[in-house]
């Protein structure tokens, strides 16, 4: 890959290492951050998921009281996981605002 990037450069110079061997580094942050951000938008899915898998529980209940409220419980259950969700993501940006001194 640094080679093929090497060609795509004005002047065809390539600025990085070329051994194989060295390592990246890695910001652990940075890291942390895409970690977060994937978990978030797994969760969002999942939470999308349920409502429509409620709603269909809902649509199919036929009058079921049992199957209602299952479904309302989902909803239920959804809705206060994407509540802690977003809770949990704007205290992590509060958290790195802070310590990154951007308030």
């Amino acid at each position: 890959m640094p080679f093929a990037i090497a060609q795509a450069l004005p002047g065809g110079g390539y600025t990085g290492s070329t051994d194989i061997t060295e390592a990246p580094e890695i910001d652990p942050m940075r890291a942390l951050d895409i970690v977060i951000n994937v978990l978030f938008s797994l969760l969002l899915i999942f939470a999308a998921i349920m409502l429509i898998v409620a709603g269909f529980q809902f649509i199919t209940a036929g009058g079921d009281t049992e199957a209602v409220r299952k479904a309302r419980d989902k909803v239920m259950y959804a809705v206060i996981g994407l509540i802690v969700a977003f809770v949990a993501k704007g205290i992590v940006i509060f958290v790195e605002r802070i310590f990154a001194g951007s308030w």
